[in-house]
């Protein structure tokens, strides 16, 4: 029998690695524009980690989450994977609106 919180915390933890794979393929566009010429501002390398730390947290909560069997622990971790994961993606939606307006 399918216990239905428990799908739903296993698809927010994959929403979290999803999430933490879309940051690091807009890290690795931000690079290769880089390495082909744009420019970026010294400040512009700060606001393009700055979501990583959430992003990380959150992908490594999001592991943790599938790895547990404790109710109360995976009630924990999906509180943290889920907080994390909005905000890293309001810092990247943010960093993307401070880095277009940068270019300008």
């Amino acid at each position: 029998m399918r216990n239905p919180v428990r799908e739903l915390q296993l698809v927010v933890g994959k929403l979290a690695l999803l999430l933490t794979f879309a940051y690091l393929l807009t890290l690795l566009a931000a690079m290769i524009g880089v390495a082909t010429g744009n420019t970026l501002p010294i400040l512009g390398y700060a606001f393009l980690l700055l979501p990583g730390v959430a992003f990380y947290i959150s992908a490594r909560d999001a592991i943790k989450l599938h790895r547990a069997d404790d109710p109360e622990q995976a009630k924990t971790l999906l509180r943290t994977c889920a907080l994390y994961g909005v905000i890293g993606l309001a810092l990247l939606i943010a960093t993307g609106v401070i880095l277009n307006s940068m270019g300008d």
